[in-house]
This record gives structure tokens, C-alpha cells and sequence, in this order.
């Protein structure tokens, strides 16, 4: 007899690694080595985004308004992702390329670059892009679910927990570079040891939709980047009004591990279809917007920031990359714009300040209303023919 599928109390599968959990049995090898690696790709990302994003402010001034190293690092990453390369990449060039940037780091953190420190961090920002790009291109699949916990539950929040302290609070008992270059190098030795073999491997695959879906789809991770991109140049605005830098960082950080990790449950629980929830992602993005454009207060940009990382938890979800689903083609090539709207924001936050940033949630949100507005005519065309039906077989 075929034994029977874990269910939980909703009668709905349930994933084998949470099955194992709440029935006492241990954790399998595979489950152990899939939640390291996620650990390593959440901590390499969130170092990414805040490391390259601050020195980016102080050596790369006025270029780009500072945002030109994590706008080419954001590039970069998303065509390693994106590509099957990136995907067959060994373990020892893998962590050649943590190497290399733990190195280059440190040499930055030293200030021993002198007056090319900022060409080495644009070379750092590519290098690190390959790093953490192909460490999320090279998914594990076997026993464990990918989409259940590897991104959601657990390792985000472990990764903020230690990025934060790393780069942001006033942890006086070891210099800040080497707590930088010994973070790095711990990631290198966690990704080597997490690694799979190169046949456990498999590209994501999301077939090209229509024009208007790749956009409503391509979204949350453009706003969710741009967040994360600007987080530097907003502290910068926000710490004018009373913000400390390592309480901005600290928001940041939480908001783009801590939604996911609450967000994620709740859909495995929620019965609720994929057209419900895509129109959900863009109404959210649409709110955040709104706030974004018609506020200058922190608290309601803390919202807005609430919103955006609540519309790209819920694409997460759906599709477990933190590309944000961005392996269709059309929906890969749209997901390009984000580091373009990224740099737009940077020059013209010279002249316009903090206005280019709402701008530009202005634009997105636009989009996203676009969106919706499509997908709701396309609702309507569709029910249009049943309805039809319907009434003439009461007639």
C-alpha cells in the first residue's frame, strides 16, 4: 500500500521538513544543507544591498548621487540569476568569487585603496554580483520543499540578525572591517559547505507570458530593490529629521526579512487564487505609492516601505527567488529596469532631493495601477462569455 501524504489539520499537504518537525523526527542531512545555504544567500544579499550601498554614499559622490555600485551590483546579479551559467557555476569558483570580494573589501574597509577606491569598488560591486547571483541561480531540490522555508522561515531574520550589528551598531570590541571581512569569510566557508553537487541542480523556468502580466510581475522586486538600493540616501534624509543611520539600516533590514518570514505561512494556510493574489501585490504597491508621493513623514514612509516589502513577500512566496520570480524572459528583462530606475533616482536626487525617490515609487505605482486596470478588463472579458451563457439557458 502507497503510504499517505502528511497533511496538516487543514487536510492540505504539508511540507516534508515541517512534517518532520512536528512529528519528532530529525532533520534530514538535505534539510540541514538547504537551510545553510539559505542562510549564506540571505546574508551575502543583505550585505550586498547595505555594504555597497554605503560606500557607495562615501566614495562614489556625486556619480549617480552615490548609487552607482549597488545599481551595477543589483544589474549584474540579476543576469547570473537569470542565466543557466550562473546556475553550473562550481563551488570553487563560487567561492573564489567570495574570496576575491572578501579581499577587496577589506582592502576598502582600510582605506588602502587611496585614490581608486572607487573603480575597486565598482570592480567589488561585479564580483560580489557573481557570488551571490550564482549562490541563488544553484537551487537545491530533493526532499526538502524550496518554497516552504528555505527563503521564508528563519534564515532572513538570522542574516539581518547579523549584518545589522556588522555594519550599523556600535560594537566596539572588534574593528569594523575585520568584523566585515570575517562576516564575508564565514559566508565563503558556509556557501562551500552548503553547495551542492552540480547535478542537484535545476534553472527555475517561468514560461514568457503576456506583456502586461511579466509587468505586474516584474514590480515588486523593481520597487523592492529600489527600497533597498536607496536605503543610504534615504538615511541620509531621514537622520535630518531625527533618524539615527543604524535605526534606518535596522528598519530596512527588518522589513525585507521579517515580512517574508510572516508572509509566508499565511498563503501556505490562505486558499486563495493566483489572480486574487496578483491583483492583491499591485493594490498594495498602488497604496505604497500614494504614501510615498503625498507624504514627507517618516512614519508614513515606514508604511509605504511596509506595503512595498508586503507586495514583493507575496511574489517571493509564489515564486522562491529573491530576484522576485524574474526567470520568465520578458519578466527577466523587464526586472532590468530596476538598477536603470535606480541610477535615474540617484542623479536626480542631486537637484530634486528626496522628491526623485517619491518619483520614482510614483512611476512604479503607475505601473502597478496600469496593471491592475488590464487584468481587471481581462477578468471581465473572460466572464463576459459565461455570464452570456448563463442567461440564455435560463431563457
Amino acid at each position: 500500500m502507497q503510504a499517505a501524504a502528511a497533511t496538516n489539520c487543514t487536510g492540505m499537504p504539508m511540507p516534508e521538513e515541517l512534517h518532520q518537525l512536528q512529528s519528532g523526527l530529525p532533520l534530514n542531512r538535505s534539510m540541514a544543507g538547504s537551510l545553510t545555504q539559505s542562510l549564506a544567500m540571505w546574508t551575502v544579499l543583505f550585505m550586498g544591498w547595505v555594504w555597497l550601498g554605503e560606500q557607495g554614499q562615501r566614495l562614489g559622490w556625486p556619480m549617480a548621487g552615490g548609487l552607482l555600485a549597488v545599481a551595477l551590483w543589483w544589474a549584474v546579479r540579476l543576469l547570473i540569476i537569470g542565466s543557466r551559467w550562473g546556475a553550473m557555476l562550481s563551488g570553487r569558483a563560487i567561492a573564489l568569487m567570495g574570496g576575491t570580494t572578501t579581499a577587496g573589501a577589506l582592502v576598502i574597509e582600510l582605506g588602502a585603496a587611496g585614490q581608486y577606491a572607487h573603480t575597486l569598488l565598482l570592480t567589488l560591486a561585479m564580483t560580489w554580483a557573481v557570488w551571490s547571483g550564482a549562490l541563488e541561480a544553484g537551487r537545491r531540490i530533493g526532499p526538502v520543499s524550496h518554497a516552504s522555508s528555505v527563503w521564508h522561515v528563519g534564515p532572513a531574520i538570522v542574516a539581518a540578525a547579523l549584518v545589522w550589528p556588522t555594519l550599523a551598531a556600535p560594537v566596539g570590541w572588534l574593528s569594523r572591517e575585520w568584523r566585515v571581512a570575517g562576516l564575508l569569510m564565514g559566508l565563503v566557508l558556509l556557501g562551500a559547505i552548503a553547495r551542492p553537487a552540480r547535478s542537484h541542480f535545476t534553472l527555475g523556468h517561468t514560461p514568457v507570458s503576456s506583456l502586461s502580466m511579466s509587468v505586474g510581475n516584474a514590480l515588486p522586486a523593481m520597487a523592492m530593490g529600489l527600497m533597498m538600493g536607496s536605503l543610504w540616501l534615504g538615511s541620509i534624509w531621514c537622520t535630518a529629521q531625527g533618524w539615527s543611520q543604524p535605526t534606518v539600516v535596522g528598519l530596512h533590514l527588518m522589513t525585507m526579512a521579517l515580512v517574508p518570514a510572516m508572509v509566508q505561512p499565511a498563503l501556505s494556510r490562505w486558499r486563495t487564487s493566483a489572480p486574487s493574489l496578483n491583483s492583491l501585490v499591485l493594490v498594495l504597491l498602488v497604496l505604497a505609492a500614494v504614501l510615498m508621493q503625498t507624504s514627507n513623514k517618516p512614519v508614513q514612509g515606514l508604511v509605504g516601505m511596509t506595503g512595498i516589502a508586503l507586495a514583493w513577500a507575496i511574489q517571493v512566496a509564489r515564486h522562491p527567488s529573491p530576484a522576485g520570480a524574474a526567470n520568465g524572459l520578458v519578466r527577466h528583462s523587464l526586472s532590468m529596469g530596476g538598477p536603470v530606475l535606480l541610477i535615474a533616482v540617484g542623479q536626480a536626487s542631486i537637484t530634486l532631493g528626496p522628491q526623485a525617490l517619491a518619483w520614482a515609487y510614483g512611476l512604479l505605482g503607475a505601473l502597478a495601477l496600469i496593471a491592475l486596470a488590464y487584468r481587471v478588463r481581462q477578468m471581465g472579458l473572460r466572464s463576459a462569455p459565461q455570464a452570456t451563457s448563463s442567461w440564455r439557458n435560463a431563457i
